[in-house]
């Protein structure tokens, strides 16, 4: 649920990160995290406020992907050089 809600708007991801008792790594049934979510629908401004603050960029997911492999997947060359 809180994946639909950071591709859709960064005023609400701003205030989530104001709260500490969210954990911004939490993980879908895939193993995956928001930040690859953002990455895979090419959400760059707002997967840069997530590394920014607390997202982890070393994260995989049950497949061994990272965030770098989902960018250069879906061609996203921009991410890729951010």
């Amino acid at each position: 649920m809180l994946q639909k809600l950071f591709t859709k708007n960064k005023k609400i991801i701003q205030h989530i990160l104001q709260k500490e008792q969210i954990d911004i790594n939490e993980r879908d049934k895939f193993g995956r995290h928001i930040l690859q979510e953002l990455v895979v629908e090419g959400e760059h401004d707002t997967a840069k406020l997530l590394i920014e603050n607390v997202a982890s960029i070393n994260s995989v997911d049950k497949h061994h992907r990272n965030i770098i492999f989902d960018a250069m997947s879906y061609r996203d060359k921009n991410f890729v050089m951010f």
